[in-house]
């Protein structure tokens, strides 16, 4: 834990830094002063011995004696930790009655940081701190406020001491003539405020100074300002400007423009300077009425213009007090130091007071500080300069090297010193205020006051006016208890200022000071787990600011920046096989093709390779950069596409190069360019046409006296298989036969070889590095086999295949062969194109003695070039050549003027005109020949070179001057001399300087880039060597903001001795000192600067004179640039900075920046202040470790590890590969193997797993803490976690983890668990929540005197609670449920007691409980409980009812454990409708808890506090699903009981059909046709008085006669008799009346009725209608009467199944039935009018057994229990990422064959998509460790593909018996049998996240509403909905679903009914008359007073609200109605 401690050094450090340097801080602060007249005394007041005591507090005795206050005791008591400020403060009046006097006081309660050197910790051991109740391993770091760990947030800041080059825009509207170019320096003061300094360039000439105070923008000129800082003429300032711009008129000029410009002011000297200074900022400074204008002078250019060279212990030792005031010599009178600022050389101006003899009081200026001042400006517009100038790039000020971190401790003495500022002033007017003098607020009131004012008050306001000095000194400032009383009046409380900006983060000063923000500067230092609390300490943000800015700038990945869109569609690029360019927005179906690859350089060697294209992207961007080469070359790029450009002009190097993007690139830059050849212009004539060249026929022809037929076609099916016949001059191949072709004709040759029987190929190479193309080629060939090269006489190349017989077949002769025509006929058929391959093929070739195929000569006045071949035929073909080379020649346009024929070559002369010139090096070219192929290249350039200038500049023809010019071309053209000095070549690359680049603004112009398959990443754009990124953007919005420093990463928190620095760089060779300045005109030097402070310069070059060719009397000169020293001098001094010799500190930061074009100012930058990045590595050299910081580091060559050192380059080595990654990062296993956003979001994971939080939860009081209880140590971990300590805070456990598909729950990310794992604690945690109660401020209106307590004698008639202690606090372990006392007070000033209730709807435990006291009293007024919540894995919900409850289902009810899957049930839809849905899954659970229940004469339901109930809270309110949880806190509720029936009515029955189930497709029509069709409704009645007379056993039935007998007796007085009667006409029934009965004749009916009861009801009486059905209700029940009077029906039962049916038919009637005891109850009330349900009669019910839930689609169904109904919600599983999917039984879990079982089971699927393959390889290894005891080391870079980890950790398992990849057989834990797959089977770490269901699940239906708009709220803590927003509104109109639309928005959000007049068409208009009914004629239009024309309509509320608002504004709305 010692390492991890020395990472959160940085906290503690730089706070005691800060306390450190109090004192110090306080010497800028200004004085206090009351002084009402220049010359009149003054009453002054300052600080001085400031300290800050240790934590402490009253113990609460009589004595109040002081104890120390520790951490633990803060936290409990919920107050701050904190010491009280003390500090002296000195009293003086000036003048004849001097008064001095000091006095102590106590100024507040500052914060302390926990194990500062202020902290009651600092300095215990871990023994001692656990017995202070604090953590073992307490870091410290942190605050602590209100009880709250809080963290100052470590941001980034600018550099301090370093001059930045800035060019935006937004300069130019600072004001008339200011462009974007500007310079600025941050200057840092001793306590680390900060003050930046601008320095701004305008188009005029002048140079601006730009400040900012008080967030106020201040400009100034800088010549100004360069005059205060010291005696200076123009021509020392000329002088110093002009010195290191030799020789340019531009900057001679732009200084005296300055120069003159300053003469406007009419200032001759310094004093004169400082007195205009003075009097315009006067008022800011709030300097003394004594002081002068030049004293408040000096004071700013003090205190704003370059901080950081101010000499602040100077000033303590040269202060001389008089003697005429008697003071004790051991003060320091520091107003005294202030007052007297003024340099001693300065002559007293006008406005000068004149002090008495003996009260002055002098101090002396450090004139070095000012002489330092004066060359910081001068470097600065020395840099300015050279930005305008384009000699230097912009600093980029989101790069990592121009960046430092604000700290804790510097944020604490930076708002210290300011808030101290501003209690001064407030103490200032507190005492003009109580001393009755009057101040700018007191004559503002008096203005207000109407009334006359008294004599008495006239006359005190005339002796205020004309106070003197007696009534200053004798009223009341000489007495120093007035002060003491003002000190008490004065509210303002600096310890309040500072818990204020703990608490919130805001600093809220009135002067920036610097700090790069002043919101979001603390956050709590949460302890979710170990990881994440530490990582709090290591965090660095970017910036509030630049959150909200719509700009990815600073957010990229530096040096490259990734995922951006590059260059121009018409763009070539270069490809690689046929080395011709192809456009790249013609790439994008090449992607993947590895037929298809595009050249590349290696950006290491600068060689070209071939690479396919691996993606191909397109973009839209608004700007566009043009780029222009002097040679012509152009690009059209955005500005975020690097391009590769030469680095140093003067270097050789290997790497000399560097890539720039398009925005940053300068005129002059010198790109590399490849040069490409240009290409031929397309024939007319021969372009449209397709030639054959080789055909069938024509290979046969050819081959047929040399092969065999059957050897002819095969040859002819592979020339058929790689597209080469038939052959034609279209042929995508021709151009790569065309080059080899020509080979042949040169250096090689066919021959049939006897012994094998083919045609063989033979290539001679001399040297076969010049020919390395060659041999590529031809070993990338798939025509070639058996290619052999030996060294004989050269090198000889021997190959096979088809290529030797297909040139052979393209009239290539073999050796032996005399052709007829050298050249083959078809080659002078072909496009130009083709001719110019062979060509180039052919001149590159070439194998001749000389081994230069081009030799000049001159004839007469013009020159020759002459090109070399050899003879290669028999003489009598010489003349066939030489006409066919003639011929090739002329046909690509050179002009030849003779040939020649020798003894053993062919000459033929070209004259070097331009235009031969140019085809010959820019068109034609050379190939496979390296040292040729360059000189072509360099000519090539030098062509267009001066083609380029031609057309640029002249207006001439071409012809008229080429003629006129072409000698002094050709001169140029072949000396070559000043074109290679100019210009560096590497191979085919020649780095050219850019013209011009041009700005195109083009709005949403297309780009387009591509990626290619390769690491290099590069590919050549039109000749530039472009470099594309690998696309990768992070997601979320701290992306790139914030950041987390490596695990090695320091920050400096101290300032080191520079005294010896200095010294030992004088000694240095190449050192230059600056005084005694002369003007140093032959050499050229570059600033040496050390913290910003210029202490020397260094040699950087010389100056050189030439002589003028024309006129030789003058000379000119030119800058020969030399970087030696600068390296040199900054080697020798990290020599002695490594070896810690001669003082130099190891902390020191060199920085040797080179003279390069476009790259950063010149010279040697040294930092050693504190808040710099510091990183370890090792120096090469001594083998040492050094510390480097990010500045430097660009500068450095550090190698990896060893194996990538580079002799001569390399000076450092990291120390491990691991140091790129923080210390979270560092944990990641195997990370090296994961896709990189994989491990980052590990590294997010990780600080959000439930672990250990720490060692002293009993005494802790966070707001929440997570707790897991089955912790291990992880069996594969990296080095990092042993060596920072991790494993004292585990996060997880290790599980045992098989790969495989097994239930089908573990899809996607979802997960098994294996049940009997859970069982045994896998994964079970706990939720620690803290409730502290302050009795003073739940009684603040009262002064507190409550105490806890259960009873009180006072109220005897009060209950005490029973869950309570007597003292009014529950014990540990008590049971918390909602709605229970938590605890309980008395207050005696009400005399009541009052008890706080536990109002959460989970149940809690109550884990601790202290009481203590918010006062330093012993009175406990204030208790802390720690609650204790579960939080074991759940699926999801848990799971509904108990078993004893029933479920309607279509076949009748069915208790709820018997349902099946697919079973269908009364469901309601729409909240209103029923419907019979499939049961879509059943779930159970085990439950061992108190249940919701709710009993009483209307309802009986058990169910847990996760189910959802159907329910409202109001009569006007709708129906809503709520958890049961949540039901109980609202009071009174209704449940629904009944339904709506939308079964559709049935017409008609068919008698004839038992099933009876199509009765809807028959109608009335039909019932004539057919005889057994009768009418529906009378149907009904006749089976319900059947039905009805059945039950009362007045019905009998005769099987012989088929007929149904109803008996009489009453019939007759009740009717039914004639009923019957009636319904047997209406049907057709037959029948017989007697006295007695009625017999009914008809077998159908019979047949029908034959089966049928009351308990047997047939399936067609559940499938009417509403009103059918309840017409079959009353005619059963015969209670129409009853049902009229809307009562309650009662009726008995004898059997179950009757009620059952009579409960089911009142559902379908609309109705509601209970059964209760034998008895029916049925509630026919309106829905609007059910039964209302108490809060207190809501039991909870202690059940251990199963629940059950089913899932239904409309989540409703119907249920019931001990009879009675009701309406119930259900639950469904929610599936998160990563969560547990199922709890599976171990007895089903799949097992291996030693029995073992996994834990876990993950889907396979898992892998591919997130390529984790690091997780793959830490199940082997957890393996390998579980075999053989052992930890495995997982730390990244350890493996690589030589040395593979799954060839290290197979072997391993292979010894131990193990599969070498892990695998195993698994057996089915279902049936036993083998599974049929190698199953991966391994042990992985788990972790467990704080993200659990039960928090995040969000359900509403109808709840809170915005009380504006009407319309729902958001937020799961109020109740609140889910957003609906415009996305899914259309993702819905996408789906074709209106009508859910219209639900969404409107039914479920504001529906509003309302009226509108048709006739005026106004919403607002249409009102209630007064007087008239609520009906809608009632409604008026009272603009068109009528009611005629009201209509009621159904619109958002909003849009109503919306249409008041634009009434408002006096725009009317008008509506039409259609």
């Amino acid at each position: 834990m010692d390492k991890l401690k020395e990472l959160i050094a940085p906290h503690i450090e730089s706070y005691n830094y800060a306390i450190s340097k109090l004192n110090e801080a306080i010497l800028d602060l200004r004085p206090g002063e009351i002084q009402t007249d220049p010359k009149s005394p003054s009453f002054l007041f300052w600080i001085r011995n400031i300290s800050i005591q240790k934590p402490q507090r009253q113990d609460g005795s009589i004595q109040e004696k002081k104890v120390l206050l520790y951490p633990s005791e803060c936290r409990r008591r919920g107050i701050s930790y904190s010491g009280t400020l003390t500090a002296e403060i000195v009293l003086q009046i000036t003048g004849d009655l001097g008064f001095y006097r000091t006095v102590t006081c106590e100024l507040g309660k500052m914060p302390v940081m926990v194990l500062s050197k202020l902290c009651n910790l600092y300095g215990l051991t871990e023994e001692q701190l656990v017995e202070k109740k604090e953590e073992p391993f307490e870091m410290g770091g942190y605050f602590i406020s209100n009880g709250l760990e809080k963290v100052f947030r470590m941001i980034i800041q600018s550099r301090k001491h370093y001059i930045f080059t800035l060019k935006r825009p937004k300069f130019t509207t600072k004001g008339p003539y200011y462009t974007q170019f500007a310079t600025f320096i941050r200057c840092s003061r001793s306590d680390e405020s900060s003050q930046q300094v601008y320095l701004h360039y305008l188009s005029n000439g002048v140079l601006m100074i730009r400040i900012i105070i008080q967030k106020q923008e201040f400009l100034i000129p800088a010549i100004l300002i360069l005059k205060c800082f010291v005696e200076t003429s123009d021509k020392e300032i000329y002088d110093r400007i002009t010195e290191f711009f030799p020789n340019n008129s531009f900057i001679a000029e732009r200084v005296e423009v300055l120069l003159r410009d300053f003469q406007n002011y009419h200032l001759r000297n310094k004093s004169e300077c400082l007195q205009y200074i003075g009097s315009r900022f006067r008022p800011l400074l709030f300097s003394p009425m004594s002081y002068t204008n030049t004293k408040c002078g000096e004071e700013f250019i003090r205190r704003f213009i370059f901080v950081h060279l101010n000499n602040f212990t100077q000033r303590d030792k040269n202060i001389n007090l008089s003697t005429n005031i008697v003071i004790d010599n051991t003060k320091t009178n520091i107003y005294a130091a202030e007052s007297q600022m003024q340099d001693q050389n300065d002559s007293p101006d006008e406005d000068e007071a004149i002090l008495q003899e003996g009260e002055e009081i002098s101090i002396n200026i450090n004139s070095d500080s000012n002489r330092a001042k004066f060359d910081l400006m001068i470097t600065m517009i020395h840099k300015l300069y050279s930005l305008v100038l384009g000699e230097i790039g912009q600093d980029n000020s989101d790069s990592p090297s121009f960046q430092e971190v604000l700290l804790p401790g510097h944020l604490y003495l930076t708002f210290f010193k300011q808030k101290l500022q501003e209690w001064i002033f407030q103490q200032v007017n507190v005492m003009k205020k109580m001393a009755g003098i009057q101040t700018s607020s007191l004559k503002y009131k008096r203005r207000k006051q109407k009334k006359e004012l008294s004599e008495e008050e006239k006359r005190r306001e005339s002796q205020i006016r004309k106070l003197n000095p007696d009534y200053l000194g004798k009223s009341t400032f000489y007495d120093a208890n007035f002060f003491l009383k003002c000190l008490k009046k004065n509210s303002f409380d600096i310890g309040k200022k500072f818990d204020f900006l703990i608490a919130t983060g805001n600093a809220d000063l009135i002067d920036n000071a610097g700090l790069p923000q002043q919101a979001g500067l603390s956050i709590i230092a949460e302890k979710i787990n170990f990881l994440r609390y530490v990582s709090h300490f290591r965090s660095i943000h970017r910036g509030s600011f630049f959150s909200t800015m719509k700009t990815t700038k600073i957010r990229r990945l530096l040096p490259e920046y990734w995922g951006f869109i590059c260059v121009d569609p018409d763009t070539n690029v270069l490809l690689a096989d046929s080395k011709q360019q192809i456009k790249i927005k013609h790439l994008q179906n090449k992607v993947n093709n590895d037929n298809f690859q595009i050249a590349t350089i290696n950006r290491k060697s600068f060689l070209e390779s071939a690479s396919k294209i691996k993606n191909f992207f397109v973009h839209r961007v608004d700007r566009l950069f043009h780029i222009t080469t002097i040679t012509g070359h152009s690009i059209k790029i955005t500005g975020y596409h690097p391009l590769l450009v030469l680095s140093n002009q003067n270097s050789n190097s290997n790497s000399n190069f560097i890539y720039i993007y398009g925005d940053k690139l300068k005129v002059g830059n010198f790109v590399w360019i490849r040069h490409i050849y240009q290409n031929y212009e397309k024939q007319k004539e021969e372009q449209n046409k397709e030639q054959m060249i080789l055909s069938d026929q024509i290979y046969k022809d050819r081959l047929s006296h040399l092969q065999n037929e059957s050897q002819i076609d095969f040859l002819l099916n592979q020339f058929c298989a790689h597209d080469l016949l038939p052959f034609t001059n279209s042929n995508q191949k021709i151009l790569d036969m065309a080059r080899f072709s020509a080979i042949f004709y040169t250096i090689g040759f066919l021959k049939w070889n006897k012994t094998l029987n083919l045609i063989q190929a033979k290539i001679t190479v001399d040297d076969i590095n010049d020919k390395q193309e060659l041999i590529q080629e031809l070993q990338s060939n798939p025509l070639i086999s058996n290619l052999q090269i030996k060294k004989k006489d050269g090198f000889i190349c021997k190959f096979q295949g088809i290529l030797p017989y297909f040139l052979y077949s393209l009239g290539i002769p073999l050796r032996d062969e005399t052709p007829n025509k050298i050249f083959p006929n078809w080659l002078f058929k072909c496009k130009k194109l083709i001719q110019k391959e062979f060509l180039a093929s052919y001149l590159g070739t070439l194998n001749i003695n000389s081994k230069n195929i081009l030799t000049d000569f001159q004839k007469g006045n013009e020159k020759y070039l002459k090109i070399n071949t050899p003879k290669l035929f028999p003489k009598k073909n010489n003349s066939i050549f030489q006409n066919q080379m003639r011929k090739l020649l002329q046909n690509l346009n050179l002009e030849l003027t003779n040939h020649y024929s020798k003894s053993n070559k062919l000459e033929y002369e070209i004259k070097q005109s331009l235009s031969n010139m140019d085809i010959l090096f820019n068109q034609i070219g050379v190939y496979y020949n390296n040292s040729e192929t360059k000189q072509f290249c360099l000519l090539g350039e030098f062509i267009r070179y001066i083609n380029h200038n031609f057309i640029k500049n002249s207006k001439k023809t071409k012809a008229e001057w080429e003629d006129r010019s072409i000698i002094k071309l050709a001169k140029q053209a072949f000396s070559l001399k000043k074109f290679r000095e100019t210009f560096k070549q590497k191979d085919q690359l020649i780095a050219i300087p850019i013209e011009k680049i041009e700005i195109l603004e083009k709005k949403r112009a297309i780009v387009m880039d591509i990626e290619t398959s390769n690491g290099n990443h590069t590919f050549i754009t039109n000749g530039f060597v472009s470099h594309n990124c690998p696309v990768h953007t992070p997601d979320g919005a701290p992306c790139g903001l914030l950041n987390h420093l490596s695990s090695t990463c320091e920050v400096v928190n101290y300032q080191s001795d520079l005294s010896t620095i200095p010294k030992v760089i004088s000694r240095f060779e190449g050192f230059v000192s600056i005084y005694p300045y002369i003007v140093k005109k032959k050499i050229i030097t570059y600033p040496i600067m050390l913290d910003g402070c210029l202490i020397g310069r260094v040699i950087g070059g010389k100056l050189v004179e030439t002589e003028n060719q024309t006129n030789r009397k003058k000379s000119s000169s030119r800058i020969e640039y030399d970087n030696q020293y600068i390296l040199k001098i900054a080697d020798q001094l990290r020599m002695l900075k490594v070896s810690k010799k001669n003082g130099i500190p190891e902390n020191l930061e060199i920085v040797p920046i080179e003279k390069q074009t476009g790259s950063l100012f010149p010279g040697i930058y040294l930092f050693t202040r504190p808040a710099r990045m510091m990183r370890p590595v090792i120096n090469l050299l001594t083998k040492t470790i050094e510390k480097i910081g990010t500045f430097e580091q660009t500068y450095l060559n550090i190698a990896l590890n060893v194996d990538d050192i580079k002799l001569g380059i390399s000076t450092h080595m990291e120390i491990k590969p691991t140091n790129i990654l923080s210390i979270v990062a560092n944990l990641t296993p195997f990370s090296d193997f994961n896709q990189s956003p994989r491990n980052m979001y590990q590294c997010q994971m990780a600080k959000q797993t439930m672990g250990f939080p720490g060692f002293s939860i009993p005494y802790r009081s966070d707001n929440k803490l997570y707790r897991l209880h089955t912790l291990q140590k992880p069996i594969v971990q990296t080095k990092s976690q042993k060596y920072f300590g991790i494993d004292e805070y585990p996060l997880g456990a290790n599980a045992i983890v098989a790969v495989i598909s097994y239930t089908g729950y573990d899809m996607e990310d979802a997960m098994i668990i294996n049940k009997g794992s859970y069982e045994r604690g896998f994964g079970h945690g706990t939720v620690y929540k803290n409730t502290r109660v302050v009795l003073s401020k739940e009684q603040s209106k009262y002064k507190s005197s409550s105490y806890f307590t259960n009873h009180t004698e006072e109220e005897p008639d009060v209950p005490i609670e029973p869950n309570l202690d007597l003292d009014g606090l529950p014990t540990v372990g008590t049971v918390l449920k909602e709605g229970m006392a938590m605890m309980r007070y008395y207050n005696p000033e009400t005399g009541k007691s009052n008890v706080l209730k536990y109002k959460n709807t989970e149940v809690a435990i109550v884990d601790g409980v202290a009481a203590f006291s918010s006062d330093q009293t012993d009175r406990l007024d204030g208790a802390l409980l720690r609650l204790r919540y579960k939080r074991n894995p759940v699926i999801g919900d848990k799971f509904c009812l108990t078993e004893d409850h029933e479920v309607l289902t279509q076949s009748g009810w069915k208790f709820i454990s018997d349902l099946k899957i697919n079973e269908k049930i009364a469901t309601l839809v729409d909240m209103k409708y029923l419907q019979y849905s499939p049961v879509l899954a059943l779930y159970q659970y085990q439950n061992d808890s108190n249940l919701f229940s709710v009993s009483n004469d209307f309802l009986d339901l058990v169910c847990t506090w996760e189910h959802k109930l159907f329910v409202k809270n109001s009569s006007k309110s709708g129906y809503s699903l709520q958890k049961a949880s949540e039901v109980k806190s609202l009071g009174l509720c209704w449940y629904k009981k009944n339904c709506s029936n939308q079964f559709p009515e049935r017409k008609v029955f068919d008698l004839s059909l038992i099933s009876n189930l199509n009765h809807n497709d028959l109608d009335e029509n039909n019932k004539d046709k057919v005889s057994h069709i009768v009418e529906m409704n009378t149907w009904i009645l006749f089976f319900g008085v059947y039905i009805r007379l059945l039950i009362s056993d007045r019905l009998q039935k005769d099987e012989t006669k088929k007929t149904i007998i109803f008996k009489m007796e009453d019939f007759q007085e009740s009717g039914n008799g004639a009923k019957i009667i009636s319904l047997c006409k209406q049907l057709g029934f037959s029948y017989q009346q007697t006295k007695e009965s009625i017999s009914v004749f008809s077998e159908l009916l019979f047949k029908q009725l034959e089966d049928v009861s009351l308990s047997k009801l047939p399936k067609w009486c559940f499938e009417l209608s509403e009103n059918q059905s309840r017409l079959l209700l009353i005619t059963i029940l015969d209670c129409e009467e009853q049902m009229k009077e809307t009562e309650d029906i009662e009726r008995g039962y004898s059997d179950k199944m009757e009620a059952d049916h009579i409960q089911r038919l009142c559902l379908h009637s609309g109705l509601s039935c209970d059964i209760i005891g034998m008895k029916m109850r049925i509630n026919q009330k309106e829905e609007s009018q059910e039964p209302k349900y108490e809060k207190k009669e809501n039991e909870e019910f202690y059940h251990e057994g199963k629940v059950y839930c089913p899932e239904v689609s409309s989540g409703i169904f119907f249920v019931r229990r001990n009879g009675k109904v009701m309406w119930t919600g259900n639950s469904s599983r929610h599936g998160q990422k990563g969560v547990l999917s199922w709890l599976w039984p171990e007895m089903e879990m799949p097992f291996s064959e030693s029995g073992l079982r996994p834990d876990i089971i993950i889907n396979p699927h898992a892998f591919p998509s997130r390529m984790t393959i690091g997780m793959l390889i830490e199940s082997m290894a957890g393996k390998v460790g579980s075999v053989y005891g052992e930890y495995q080391d997982a730390t990244p870079f350890n493996f690589d593909e030589e040395n593979r980890a799954v060839d290290y950790f197979g072997k391993k398992l292979l010894e131990a018996g193990y599969n070498y990849y892990g695998n195993e057989v698994l057996y089915s834990g279902v049936n036993g049998n083998e599974l049929h797959a190698d199953i991966f089977f391994g042990v992985v770490y788990y972790q467990r996240l704080k993200h659990m269901v039960g928090d995040k699940f969000q359900v509403r239906s109808t709840g809170r509403v915005n009380m504006l708009t009407r319309q729902p709220l958001k937020g799961r803590k109020v109740g609140g909905g889910i957003r609906f927003g415009e996305m899914e509104r259309d993702s819905l109109l996408a789906h074709g679903t209106p009508f859910l639309l219209q639900d969404r928005l409107l039914n479920s959000s504001d529906i509003h009914i309302t009226f509108i007049c048709r006739k005026c068409g106004s919403v607002l208009s249409p009102l209630f008359v007064r007087g008239d009914s609520v009906e809608e004629k009632s409604i008026k239009c009272l603009t068109c007073d009528s009611k005629q024309y009201i209509e009621k309509v159904q619109i958002p509320y909003v849009f109503r609200f919306l249409t008041s608002e634009l009434a408002a504004m006096n725009i009317k709305l008008t509506l039409e109605l259609k």
